[in-house]
Order: structure tokens, then C-alpha cells, then sequence
């Protein structure tokens, strides 16, 4: 389990990867307009798209794909 630091460092690059996204799609919003969830959408595939990192390594991945919640069970029975 990631200590204060650890968990403080995961939500501020969430958050800068979210402004990131937010800049990008104003940007594209200027640019031709449209709704905002397409741009949103379209923004995201073009920021992350640019990230070389795995999603692991950005915070990203929550409990066990194959098995949703499996690691939050096994942390609530741990508990």
C-alpha cells in the first residue's frame, strides 16, 4: 500500500494529467468548437496517446483486471 507521499504524488499527477487534458480541450474547443465532450474525448486519446508510461507506473491501475475488486476485497478482509 503507498505511503501519504506516495498517494500525495499519484493524486498530483492525476491532477496535472487532467489540467493537461482540460488545456487540450479548450484548445481544439477554440479551434473548431463542437461539444465539449467530444473534444474532452478527443483530448484525452491525444494526451495520453502521448504518455510513454504504463499505466501502471502513472497510478492508474485500481484493483486486477481479470477480477474487479479483487484487491479491494482482499485489503477490506486484511483490515
Amino acid at each position: 500500500m503507498a505511503g501519504v507521499s506516495g498517494t500525495r504524488a499519484i493524486a498530483q499527477s492525476h491532477i496535472e494529467l487532467e489540467e493537461k487534458i482540460r488545456q487540450r480541450a479548450y484548445e481544439i474547443y477554440r479551434q473548431r468548437g463542437g461539444p465539449d465532450l467530444d473534444n474532452w474525448l478527443e483530448a484525452e486519446r491525444e494526451v495520453l496517446g502521448k504518455s510513454r508510461q504504463p499505466a501502471q507506473d502513472r497510478g492508474t491501475t485500481v484493483g486486477d483486471a481479470r477480477r474487479p475488486g479483487r484487491n479491494l476485497r482482499q485489503n477490506l478482509r486484511s483490515s
